[in-house]
Formats: structure tokens, C-alpha cells, sequence
């Protein structure tokens, strides 16, 4: 059953890296997290239909994909929509988010807040674009609920409803990064 909900994350975080990505520096950053979210689930999928000693190399995947997957793919959101008002400041904001996450890779503590940053940064694009980009502020906010649940409710080994946690967790992480797909195909359909 894990083997199976990791692959539904691997699947919805590729599905996402191909409506992501455009041909601008700017858009580097949210390809390249759903890579990494994409490339932890597919170990994660590995290991628990056939290989179970890919257990250190799942761990490692995963902190890579949530220490810097996560905050870049809403930097990268962020700078994408962006970029419809000519605005560039934004690019340090995204280098602050990132940069520490390559010095701090090991760190729970750091994971948590940049997991937090960037749900922060997702609704902030939902305010700011509102206006421009209709329908985005449900699918940030469906996005922003499902990736909160699933890491602050089911991040814990244990059992719900009959259910692994790690079952829950990479359902509801795969729904958000459904709708983080959907967020981007309603963005880069403007600007194209």
C-alpha cells in the first residue's frame, strides 16, 4: 500500500514538473523541486514494493525534496506569476528562502520552517493574484490545506481510521501537488 501512495506522489510531483516548466530563470526552481519530490517518492515506491534497504537513500531523498523541493516550488510559482508585472525583487526573497536549506539539509527544525515559508509564500501569491488570475486562490488554498495536513497531522508514524499515517501523508501530499499543477496551468496559460 505505501509502495502505491509513494507512486501516486511520484506521478502527481511529475505530472506538476511538466506543467511547470518554461524556458526562463525564473522557472528553474519549481521544475527542479517537483524533480526532487518526484525522484524521493519513485525511491519511496522502491523501497516499499521491493527494495526495503533503500530505507537510508528514501530518507535522504525526501529530506532533499521537503528541505529544498517544497520552498522551491512555491518561490518558483511565485516568481513565475511574477513576472506578469515586470517585478524582479522577488528573486532575493526566493535565494533567502533557498540558500540556507544547502547548509542546513540535516536539520528537522529547519525543514519545518521552510515547509511553513513555504505555504506562507503560496498563500501570499493567492492574495496577490487574486485579481489577475481567477480561480487561483481555491486551488492555492486546496493545495496549501492538503500539503499542511499532510506533514503537520500525518508526518508521524501511527495509524488513522484503520490507515497508516505514511499512507495519509503521501495521499494528501499528492493531492496538493494536484492542485499546485492546476495553479501552474492557470499561470502559464496567461502568459503564453
Amino acid at each position: 500500500m505505501l509502495a502505491l501512495f509513494d507512486f501516486l506522489v511520484c506521478a502527481t510531483a511529475f505530472y506538476a514538473f511538466t506543467r511547470s516548466q518554461q524556458h526562463r530563470i525564473s522557472d528553474v526552481l519549481a521544475p527542479l523541486g517537483f524533480l526532487l519530490i518526484a525522484g524521493a517518492a519513485a525511491v519511496g515506491t522502491l523501497r516499499y514494493a521491493w527494495f526495503p534497504e533503500f530505507l537510508q537513500l528514501h530518507k535522504w531523498a525526501s529530506a532533499l525534496a521537503s528541505v529544498y523541493g517544497v520552498p522551491a516550488i512555491a518561490a518558483g510559482f511565485f516568481l513565475t506569476a511574477e513576472e506578469v508585472r515586470g517585478r524582479r525583487f522577488w528573486l532575493l526573497a526566493a535565494a533567502a528562502l533557498l540558500l540556507p536549506a544547502l547548509l542546513l539539509i540535516g536539520s528537522p527544525l529547519y525543514a519545518l520552517l521552510a515547509g511553513l515559508a513555504a505555504q506562507l509564500v503560496w498563500l501570499l501569491a493567492a492574495i496577490r493574484f487574486q485579481k489577475l488570475y481567477r480561480g487561483l486562490p481555491l486551488l492555492i488554498g486546496i493545495s496549501v490545506v492538503c500539503v499542511s495536513v499532510a506533514g503537520l497531522v500525518f508526518g508521524k508514524p501511527g495509524v488513522t481510521a484503520g490507515i497508516m499515517n505514511e499512507n495519509w501523508f503521501h495521499g494528501f501530499l499528492a493531492l496538493g501537488i494536484m492542485q499546485q499543477a492546476l495553479a501552474f496551468s492557470l499561470v502559464l496559460k496567461r502568459r503564453t
